[in-house]
């Protein structure tokens, strides 16, 4: 009786390989995957999925909430319960549980392919990790769904416990900062005098309105929400731009509907923990979903508790609108927890919003609309390409390219100073390789497989950590196992760190883009095991998923008939992803805010 062992890192496939047979079938997902050489049977990502796999996978998990959302509860449909004083809630997360960060949408995907690898291999015993990851709740809906024996590969500490326990702490945590922030604003501000509304609502997303806000002057007033977190006030505060805190909207009435709110929403989750019959309704691909989805569920309505701070958050947005009464509502997302929320209540209130993209995407990474957006300022002609397949129409996209890459060309002649290779410890004629982090279940991997190439070389190695990484303990520690000794900064200047590097190495950031534009060698890792989310791939950069690859595409990239080919490739897909580099997309953007103003 054939044995499936379905492992999805490094230390259970070491186990599955030990105690499997030859008639076997040892299924390898996302870290996994580094061992399929050790294996005569194994089977990973690529036998199971296509290239349309993100899409797919994001559009397939969209319709299954939406049609969750119909799913009935207590006698009506849960987003009719969930549409508490004015606000339809479920539509407010929505789109979020179906994004590319998105449990559910990491679930989706794998039961797409541990559904179509059961079918296909017919096994009469399933193992797996019993760690409440995704993967292993999706493994138990699964076998619970075939009728499948499940033995348990390893245990080791739950991590759905210990995220509980953890989302229980946070919710307190992010109560506790809300009401201090509301006694330090505890009067309502003066009104702006602007008729513009600009709403970054996180940090990565200033830098992309900062330009457009200053030219807009007087005209404009910017909100900014913290959440737990002073990141937002910190960088608005650093870059002298004047801002007016959510929180100092909050009242006495708001205060009585939040806890009408509250107590409403722990209403439905009590109906939902006890109702049978909806849990069995909550199905994708004939498979019942409740167990892996209850996680989910839980972190809006129980344990974090999300869903009240976006009803807090949209009863002062509510009324900030009914304050200023704005011309325009500027945003740079509309489909997060706070995003779909502001652009509800802007087309409720019958005010135009203009969206404008803050980050590199590609096809798997967009939800599918219908947009709120009365128009979306986009940077390339492939994004509008992408929008346009997503239930947007024509006139909603406009091609203007980012404002915060108009000085780029600026940036990429510049050369880096002489006091930042001083403060790294480099020196100007070294051969210095950059690897961006981005903080992921990815990274370590990552972080391993670039040690080990560089391992024994002469390249320099300089870490430039994401601005949410605050700790490089890992990467220092980790380093040393391999001899190696990176640089490691994460203040100082991206385009200054990119422009001192001979290659720079990333993941799927947007930083990728951003080495394009400067005229550098790119080299795209990718330890998904996946197909990449982003087409950073056209652009002629080698993509690598180990050591050896990536050891190779270090040669490649200092080769000259290599470097002339991709030269072609990169001119060619930076234009189409970001526009023009004429330093014009400001003039651009302000122009179309004339015209939704006039």
């Amino acid at each position: 009786m054939t044995r499936l062992f379905i492992v999805g890192d490094e230390n259970n496939a070491r186990k599955a390989l030990r105690l499997s047979a030859s008639s076997d079938i040892i299924l390898m997902l996302d870290g996994a995957e580094a061992l399929r050489d050790d294996a005569r049977n194994a089977k990973v990502c690529d036998d199971y999925i296509d290239k349309s796999f993100h899409s797919k996978s994001r559009k397939e998990a969209l319709d299954a909430v939406r049609r969750w959302g119909n799913a009935k509860l207590g006698g009506e449909k849960l987003r009719d319960a969930m549409n508490i004083d004015g606000f339809p809630f479920w539509d407010f997360i929505e789109s979020n549980l179906a994004t590319t960060l998105s449990e559910i949408t990491k679930k989706i995907q794998y039961m797409m392919i541990v559904k179509e690898a059961v079918s296909d291999t017919k096994p009469g015993t399933m193992s797996f990790a019993y760690d409440g990851s995704p993967l292993s709740e999706v493994c138990a809906c699964v076998a619970k769904s075939f009728g499948i024996k499940t033995m348990k590969l390893s245990g080791g500490k739950n991590r759905a416990k210990a995220r509980r326990r953890a989302e229980e702490v946070f919710y307190r945590m992010a109560f506790r900062s809300r009401r201090i922030s509301r006694r330090k604003a505890s009067s309502k501000p003066d009104l702006p005098g602007g008729r513009i509304m600009v709403y970054p609502s996180i940090q990565t997303m200033i830098p992309v309105i900062e330009p457009v806000f200053r030219k807009l002057g007087e005209d404009a007033f910017m909100l900014k929400y913290d959440m737990l977190k002073n990141r937002m006030s910190t960088d608005m505060e650093r870059r002298e731009l004047m801002h007016y805190d959510i929180e100092s909207w909050w009242t006495d009435d708001m205060d009585r509907r939040s806890k009408s709110i509250k107590k409403r929403l722990r209403g439905v989750w009590r109906k939902m923990m006890s109702d049978k019959a909806f849990q069995s309704s909550l199905e994708y691909r004939g498979i019942c979903m409740w167990d892996a989805l209850e996680p989910e569920l839980a972190f809006y309505l129980s344990t974090r508790f999300r869903l009240m701070e976006i009803a807090e958050y949209s009863l002062e947005m509510e009324r900030i609108i009914e304050d200023t009464n704005p011309r325009l509502v500027i945003a740079l997302d509309e489909f997060s927890e706070t995003g779909l929320p502001l652009a509800f209540l802007a087309r409720r209130s019958g005010i135009p919003l203009l969206i404008l993209q803050h980050g590199f995407f590609g096809e798997g990474s967009f939800i599918y609309g219908p947009s709120l957006a009365t128009k979306k300022a986009v940077w390339g002609p492939a994004i509008k390409r992408m929008l346009l397949k997503r239930r947007f129409t024509e006139s909603q996209l406009v091609v203007t390219g980012c404002p915060k890459f108009d000085d780029m060309p600026k940036k990429a002649s510049r050369n880096p100073p002489k006091r930042l290779y001083d403060e790294l410890g480099l020196s100007p004629g070294e051969r210095i390789v950059t690897l961006a982090t981005q903080p992921n279940e990815y990274m370590p991997e990552v972080a391993r497989m670039v040690f080990d190439a560089l391992s024994g070389t002469k390249e320099r190695l300089l870490l430039k950590l994401h601005p949410r990484e605050m700790d490089s303990t890992f990467y220092s520690r980790t380093a040393r196992d391999y001899g190696i000794d990176p640089v490691i900064t994460r203040t100082a200047d991206l385009y200054d760190v990119i422009g001192m590097s001979s290659a720079v190495m990333v993941m799927f950031s947007t930083v990728g883009l951003e080495v394009l534009m400067m005229g550098k060698p790119l080299i795209i890792i990718n330890k998904t095991g996946r197909p990449l989310e982003t087409p950073i791939a056209e652009s002629g950069a080698p993509v690598v998923r180990d050591s050896d690859g990536l050891s190779k595409a270090l040669r490649l990239v200092g080769e000259k008939s290599f470097m002339q080919t991709f030269e072609k490739k990169r001119k060619s897909f930076v234009r189409d992803q970001a526009y023009k580099m004429d330093g014009k997309a400001t003039e651009r953007v302000l122009k179309l805010i004339r015209n939704m103003t006039s």
